[in-house]
């Protein structure tokens, strides 16, 4: 088993990331390609990419958007691409290409990448926190991921920290959006583009005073929601995720958010334990790995793969 090689499918809001791994995690090969707009082009896009590793792979594993029942290997509300609700994407492609595959939310999936060869090695209980359009998580319990009986465990993006607002503005995934974050900034600074990532940082860094206090403020957003869920779990690492993430003053932002408010509120040292905060190990291939990992974690794959092997004797 140890010489087979997988495909990791990474469905994201703007590109489908994919990449072709060994059972150790070795990336052999990997690619991408813009997101469809419509569940039938992205369905024949996805076969598309099977086919052409078909002949050579003994797995799939797939990342998506929105709420996933494992089990069963369907996707509900798909985040962004709403197209993907109610999307049955493990028999489709299983019924067409008759090998083992598995499907898990993204956010999951990063927190699964970070178990296996990041930085939740060796943790009992922690973090995958992943900044991005809305907030996505994983949250592992004595080792294991915990899905939850209906699959919405660690959707963080829901918990909400302004209930006064009307609108999705009172979820934490909606108000402490990084994508929202830059863009806020990047129009402040009137840029061509106000996504424009690396310019927003820089400005951050440049000690712009507007920009430095959006960043101060979305910052101590993730402080507060870091520590609602460590008053709740009591985790002993947290690792920060995303795109943005690879800016290192992200991860020291919110350190020092997070001691700010431990500072302000005696009875937090008292009472919580203070976790570790760092960055994810893999930021942009986070999903591939993590997709693999889920795929290899099943046991009916793990099953249906030897016995493949052994008729193969």
């Amino acid at each position: 088993m140890d010489n087979k090689h997988y495909l990791s499918i990474d469905i994201g809001g703007t590109f489908i990331k994919y990449g072709v791994l060994d059972h150790s995690g070795n990336i052999i090969s990997k690619n991408k390609k813009r997101t469809s707009r419509n569940i039938d082009d992205l369905l024949f896009d996805l076969s598309e990419i099977v086919e052409k590793q078909s002949e050579h792979i003994s797995g799939i594993g797939i990342s998506a958007p929105g709420k996933v029942d494992t089990r069963e290997g369907v996707i509900y509300g798909g985040g962004n691409l709403t197209f993907l609700d109610n999307c049955p994407i493990v028999s489709i492609l299983q019924d067409k290409y008759k090998i083992p595959i598995a499907v898990e939310n993204d956010g999951k999936s990063a927190a699964l990448a970070e178990m296996w060869l990041g930085n939740l090695q060796d943790v009992d209980d922690g973090a995958a926190i992943i900044l991005g359009t809305g907030i996505g998580g994983g949250i592992v319990l004595n080792k294991k991921l915990r899905k939850g009986k209906h699959y919405s465990a660690g959707e963080i993006s829901f918990m909400i920290n302004k209930s006064e607002e009307k609108s999705d503005l009172k979820f934490h995934g909606f108000n402490a959006s990084a994508v929202r974050m830059v863009k806020t900034i990047g129009e402040y600074l009137g840029l061509s583009d106000p996504l424009d990532g690396e310019a927003v940082f820089k400005s951050i860094i440049s000690g712009n005073d507007f920009a430095n206090q959006v960043f101060i403020n979305y910052c101590d957003s993730i402080a507060e929601l870091i520590n609602n869920i460590q008053c709740t779990l009591e985790l002993e690492k947290y690792v920060i995720g995303g795109g943005i993430s690879t800016n290192k003053i992200l991860v020291e932002g919110i350190e020092n958010s997070f001691n700010r408010l431990r500072m302000r509120e005696p009875l937090l040292q008292k009472s919580i334990h203070s976790p570790i905060i760092q960055a994810t190990k893999f930021n942009n291939d986070a999903n591939l790995y993590g997709a693999l990992y889920n795929l290899l974690l099943d046991e009916e794959t793990i099953d249906i793969i030897k016995n493949n092997e052994n008729m193969g004797d």
